[in-house]
This record gives C-alpha cells, structure tokens and sequence, in this order.
C-alpha cells in the first residue's frame, strides 16, 4: 500500500501536505522553545498539545490526497475512549498556507492522536486517508511525532464492463475508488493515469476515452497514482459496424449462390452521407432534403449514374445482425440483398440511422 507521508516536525522542510506537533508540554515544565506555545501553570495531571498544517497549492503531491479539503484530529486515550477532536480545513484559493489549532487539559501518560484525511472543507464524507500514532505527554518535555497517512483505498472499479468495441468506435471509462467497506472514496481525476498494452487494438487518453483501432484483444490499465492501486480491464475490438454489415449481407448472397459484393468507397461516400443527414435534420427518406434519389447522391460522389442503383434504410436498431435480420425479414430491402445485378456495396452507420447503397459496377 503506497503512503502518504506527513511529517509532524520541521514545517520548514515541508514542500507538499503535512502535519506537524508544534509541541506537546504540561504545565509544570518549562516548555519547549521556538514554536512551542507557553502553557500556562495548571495541575500537573494535564498537558496541552498544538497541531499546525500546512497546505500547500493544489499540485501533485505523493503526500496526501489532492482531493481533500481537511484534516480531522482526533484525540483518545489509549484503550479507546474519545478526548477531543477537531477539523483543520483547507484554506480558501487553493493557493496554500498555515492553520493551526490546540488541544488543552490532555491527561499526562499515552494517548492516541489520529489524523485523517477528508473530501469537505467540514471534515464529513468517506475518509481518504488516516494514520494514528501514540503521543505521550511528559512534563517539561516537547513531543516529535511523525505519521504516515495510509491511503483508504482498497479497489479500483471501472465501468463500463464488458469493454468491446467495433473499430472506429470510442467509449469513455468512468473510474471509482472504493474503501474495504465499499464506500466511494473522492479521488482527484489528475491523479489517474490510463495505458494501453497495445496501441494497435486500442488507444486510451489521459481522460479515459478509449478508441478502438485494429481488431484484436488487448488491455487497458489504471492507476490512482496517490494511493498506487491499480486495475487492468481487458478490451475486444470487433470489426466495424460497417464491416460486419458487408460481412452479413454476403453471407446472406451465398446462401443463394450469388457472389459477393465489394465495398465502393463512393457509394460508402454516399451512403454515410445520406444517414447523418436525415440523423440531422430528423428525417427518414429515401428522398433528401434538396429532392435526391440514390442515384443522384451516388452521382455526386463520381459514381457512375447509367447503372444499377439500390438502397436500404433503417432506423433504431442497435447492431448490425438486428439490421441485417430486419431486411432480410422485409421483401423489398431483401430482393436489394440478394440482386444478382449488384456488383459493390457501400455502407453507413451513425447511432440512429443505417444506409446500405448497391450500385452495378
């Protein structure tokens, strides 16, 4: 488990996050020196002890969780039962700076002091991190503590799972830190790094948008760079919608004999086209916005107009086997499937609208 050290010492050797006893005297000594507060003459049954942070700009730091807004200090004697507590919030600005706070009539003898890292400025919400330390208060006497603050982070979960996606595609991870109880523990979305293990199946960016590029397995890793958990989330990348579309289709013109069809980039041209055009503008036709018919959109992309032109369209369907399954089940868009006039095939796809356009050359 990777820590997060504070230091309870010399606030000046201090460059990120730390905690640190000013001192802790009873009455009945002399006090300390320097930064040691004077403690008033009390009975000698009871001590005084100071707490100073300091807080550095919100920046990368190993030493405490970016993402916390306090420090709550808690004081118990040593068989459990609660002494005092009390919060440090975080300045304002986030640009740094010093707060300090006292606990008097602490009883003489052991007691435990924990420190615990939390997401509000209140000191409420899931821990982040904590550590506790026995402090043992003797007259005349300054006390140096030093703790290491433990991440409370025990797992990390990424969704959405399974991972797979078509070539071309993209999906963005969602990441959540959770306790050894299961509470969400706020983390800060900078300290996450993701990697991918091939960068030919799939890429992944710093916030977690995952592209997938060649067909294939591969994995993804990701880290909490504050607590150092991490977690590997495998990724499939399947042929495109497009492709599987073609593969479909010609598994469909065997089945009868006939040969299958290649893709032409113009009538893919034509087809993508038509699709996010009626996404748009919210149309479904076979007829554009300007009047077009197929043949005049597969014209417009330098294909050749005295031949054979098709198309099918559809609307609402999630995968391409559903698509393909709904032509297939339709007379008129399945005598498109399995013309033997058709020689090329393009294809278009956006999350609301298929366009298969069949053309003769």
């Amino acid at each position: 488990m990777t820590s997060k050290h504070i230091l309870l010492r010399a606030l000046a050797a201090v460059s990120a996050w730390s905690l640190l006893f000013a001192g802790i005297v009873i009455s009945s000594g002399c006090g300390g020196g320097g930064n040691v507060p004077r403690v008033s003459p009390s009975p000698n049954n009871v001590g005084r002890a100071t707490f100073t942070v300091a807080w550095p700009a919100y920046e990368p730091s190993r030493l405490i969780p970016s993402a916390s807004n306090s420090i709550r200090i808690t004081i118990t004697k040593t068989e459990g039962s609660f002494l005092a507590e009390k919060v440090m919030e975080r300045p304002s600005g986030g640009a740094g700076g010093v707060t300090t706070t006292a606990f008097s009539n602490l009883p003489v003898g052991s007691v435990i002091a924990t420190a615990s890292a939390l997401p509000t400025a209140d000191g409420s919400g899931t821990i982040q991190a904590t550590a506790s330390a026995a402090v043992t208060i003797v007259g005349g006497q300054n006390a140096d503590l030093s703790l290491t603050m433990n991440s409370t982070i025990t797992r990390l979960e990424v969704s959405p799972l399974p991972l797979s996606l078509a070539s071309g595609n993209s999906a963005t991870l969602t990441v959540t830190a959770k306790n050894n109880a299961g509470n969400i523990v706020l983390i800060d979305p900078a300290k996450i790094t993701f990697a991918s293990t091939n960068s030919v199946v799939a890429t992944v960016d710093s916030a977690g948008k995952v592209v997938a590029g060649s067909v294939g397995s591969g994995t993804l890793t990701i880290t909490e760079t504050e607590s150092g958990h991490t977690t590997t989330v495998p990724i499939d990348v399947m042929p495109s919608f497009v492709d599987q579309v073609v593969t479909l289709l010609n598994e469909e013109r065997a089945k009868v004999g006939l040969a299958p069809l290649k893709i032409d980039a113009r009538l893919a041209r034509a087809a993508q086209l038509h699709a996010d055009d009626m996404k748009e503008y919210n149309y479904f036709s076979h007829t554009d916005r300007n009047g077009g018919q197929p043949w005049d959109r597969t014209q417009a992309q330098g294909y050749p107009r005295n031949t054979y032109i098709g198309e099918n369209i559809a609307g609402a369907f999630k995968t391409p086997a559903e698509v393909m399954q709904a032509w297939m089940n339709s007379p008129g868009h399945r005598d498109n499937i399995l013309n033997a006039n058709y020689r090329s095939i393009g294809v278009g796809y956006n999350p609301q609208y298929w366009v298969q356009v069949f053309g003769g050359v």
